[in-house]
């Protein structure tokens, strides 16, 4: 009975302490990887539009993935907080939302820029979640 409960205990400390970290985790490695796809996976990966360097470019940046840059600073402003309801995905990446939703940018809003999502609800992602969960509390309801 004992060993019960200290593993009930073990699965009640990791859904208080740490599960919202494994989630943060998942998100940010699944949001980063839409940049290696070039697209976005909600249930399949929704390839983002060309860019015009892919056809006209010179050098490397004509071999370039899209919204990677030299730096891959985007990509790389991804993380995440825990919050009291969750976890928030963040970047702090000034153009990062008009990347991810589209819109106009510059000055008067003379640049359209198209819509390459690379943040979102994703059912691909929730599974991954859900996958992660059930083998922790496994580890420690069986170890």
């Amino acid at each position: 009975m004992q060993d019960l409960q200290r593993k009930i205990h073990r699965a009640m400390e990791y859904l208080k302490a740490d599960v919202k970290k494994d989630m943060g985790i998942q998100a940010v490695n699944h949001f980063r990887k839409s940049f290696r796809d070039e697209g976005f996976t909600d249930r399949n990966v929704s390839k983002w539009k060309a860019v015009k360097r892919s056809s006209n470019g010179k050098g490397a940046a004509r071999g370039r993935k899209i919204l990677t840059g030299e730096t891959k600073q985007l990509a790389d402003s991804i993380g995440y907080r825990v919050s009291p309801r969750g976890v928030v995905i963040t970047s702090g990446v000034v153009y990062a939302k008009i990347h991810n939703e589209g819109g106009s940018a510059g000055r008067n809003g003379a640049s359209k820029i198209p819509q390459r999502q690379f943040m979102g609800k994703s059912a691909v992602l929730n599974r991954l979640i859900a996958r992660e969960i059930q083998r922790e509390l496994n580890r420690r309801l069986n170890g």
